[in-house]
């Protein structure tokens, strides 16, 4: 059996540690494994340089199979730098929010994969429509990051860690307060801010009941439109509560029933009024509540764990032939993708690479396409981390631009390992 030579083309977030988890499952099942921080190197070397840089460690390290484990709705990549990379390695592409970037962005690179990775399970019939191989992992994480304590106090009723600036999700938090419900919300826009994780580690291990909410506010992407905020998404947070041996009381997304048993390893809601009888239900009924969330922890763990998971994606991995090869691009995708380009222009100009910032304008030229919305908010977070770097500054113009608090990360310092 020959070598799994394995490139990772990813992006370590401060903010998040997904693509992390990610990293160390995919790191765990290979014979040799090459990470690449894909906007460290663009930032550095420009579009050419890049390209150019990937194409020699592949042929360098003989890599046969490449994994693009991307932020949603990033267009970094040129669709036939990828489609030729295709011609002598296997790639995977994993998609964490397909559900509302499937018609932007993620169906058009996923013509140039063998195999794509979602966190989704109504989604893969979409790519399967499109003559596109498509499994459903949903979101994996290290076991080993999220231990379960069974003897830890709960001594929280019930939690909630997440924004409340998201649709409706304030709306449910004062409902349960007026109806007497002991809660304690954690993150942007509640009283006890935002939480480290390890803190909400221990939150999920001290409560006898962990909320996780399904919406979204899609018209705050890059390509969203209103539509889409009617959308119920399988999120990755009531695996994470899971691993740490926590009950989830989640609202249901189409799905879910694919992720977890219901009423069996985790409980759903679909209303306010359901929700305040169900936390009624299993704060009285704590054997019932801890049997569940029993269950779901070893679900989580035999299911969700990324060492496990890629090792069951790898022993299938071969029979995933690409089953066509041609990529078909339409205008939407070419002007979000041309737009994607002043992102980078930003970028490079705050870092004084003037000649990448024209390789990139040159870019844009070829197609002479833009979407107004995404490059408003490309130039407002290529704002937000030039004030970053100048903090005085930062706390006035942000009220006064109505920048983002959480941009982009700024272009880690982390070493290639390669």
């Amino acid at each position: 059996m020959p070598e799994r030579n394995v490139m990772v083309i990813s992006h370590l977030w401060t903010t998040n540690t997904i693509c992390e988890n990610y990293c160390d499952g995919i790191k765990e099942n290979s014979d040799n494994y090459c990470f690449v921080d894909y906007m460290y190197l663009y930032i550095k070397t420009g579009k050419k340089g890049f390209e150019r840089k990937i194409e020699g460690m592949i042929i360098e390290k003989r890599i046969n199979y490449i994994f693009f484990i991307l932020g949603s709705s990033d267009l970094t990549f040129d669709i036939n730098f990828i489609k030729k990379l295709s011609e002598s390695s296997f790639i995977v592409m994993n998609f964490f929010d397909t559900e509302y970037f499937f018609d932007s962005s993620d169906k058009y690179y996923a013509q140039a994969a063998n195999l794509v990775l979602l966190p989704d399970y109504l989604s893969k019939f979409r790519y399967e429509l499109l003559n596109i191989n498509a499994m459903c992992s949903f979101s994996l994480f290290s076991k080993s990051r999220y231990s379960c304590r069974n003897n830890l106090e709960k001594n929280i009723d019930v939690s909630f860690v997440g924004s409340l600036l998201t649709k409706n999700r304030k709306e449910y938090i004062d409902y349960l307060v007026k109806n007497n419900v002991r809660i304690e919300p954690y993150g942007e826009g509640t009283s006890n801010g935002y939480v480290g994780f390890d803190n909400m580690l221990s939150i999920f291990r001290g409560s006898k009941i962990n909320l996780n909410f399904t919406s979204t506010n899609a018209d705050s992407t890059l390509f969203g439109l209103n539509i889409k905020n009617r959308i119920k998404q399988c999120k990755g947070r009531p695996i994470e509560i899971a691993l740490c041996g926590g009950f989830v009381l989640s609202e249901y997304a189409p799905g879910m029933e694919k992720m977890f048993e219901i009423g069996k390893e985790i409980d759903v809601f679909r209303t306010k009024e359901e929700l305040l009888q169900k936390i009624h239900y299993y704060l009285i009924n704590e054997k019932e509540r801890d049997d569940i969330a029993g269950r779901g922890h070893e679900r989580a763990i035999e299911d969700y764990d990324a060492k496990t998971a890629f090792a069951k994606i790898f022993s299938n991995i071969n029979i995933y032939a690409k089953r066509d090869s041609n990529v078909h691009l339409d205008e939407d995708f070419i002007r979000n993708y041309a737009t994607f380009r002043f992102l980078y222009i930003g970028l490079f100009l705050l870092n004084r690479k003037y000649k990448n910032a024209f390789e990139e304008f040159r870019v844009f030229l070829k197609y002479r396409k833009i979407n107004y919305r995404s490059f408003r908010m490309h130039c407002r977070y290529v704002a937000a981390i030039f004030f970053y770097k100048h903090k005085r500054a930062k706390n006035i113009l942000r009220n006064i631009l109505g920048l983002p608090k959480y941009p982009y990360d700024a272009p880690s310092k982390a070493e290639l390992t390669i």
